[in-house]
């Protein structure tokens, strides 16, 4: 007796077509899950750095004995006073961002001058977690929007 062996049969092109439909939509709803993830770890990045920032300013005016009276005599109101390069030696990590380090009423606020990962959704976010984090513009008030941001030190 003699048997026949069936032939390998390949996939259908349209067996072929459906599959790849299947994983474009599985792809795009990824995609769209994962987009605003990525806005939310600038944002943490954005707040984590200006916090790297402050400890820096506090430890620089701590060693150099700024009291609030000499601080004061050295600087201008709303005017930039410290170079990245005196506090650089005080971060922990290295911050790509132009710092500013400035005398607003009275108050020293550390910050960023135009942040390049703040785009308008990083901003959003970071709007929403300016009054509880202490988020600042550059003339002392709660953040709204921008590239330039800023924390109180003392």
């Amino acid at each position: 007796m003699k048997y026949r062996i069936p032939k390998a049969r390949g996939f259908a092109f349209s067996e072929i077509l459906i599959v790849l439909v299947i994983l474009s939509i599985l792809g795009g709803t990824l995609m769209i899950t994962l987009g605003p993830s990525e806005e939310k770890a600038k944002a943490t990045r954005v707040q984590a750095d200006l916090d790297a920032l402050r400890s820096a300013v506090l430890t620089y005016s701590h060693e150099n004995s700024w009291n609030k009276a000499a601080f004061a005599a050295v600087t201008t109101e709303g005017e930039s006073m410290l170079s990245a390069t005196s506090i650089s030696p005080y971060l922990t990590q290295e911050l790509r961002q132009t710092i500013s380090v400035i005398r607003v009423n009275g108050r020293l606020l550390s910050g960023f001058v135009n942040h390049s990962d703040i785009t308008e959704s990083v901003s959003k976010r970071l709007r929403k977690a300016a009054e509880p984090e202490g988020l600042l513009d550059n003339k002392g008030d709660v953040y709204t929007n921008g590239a330039d941001i800023y924390v109180y030190v003392r």
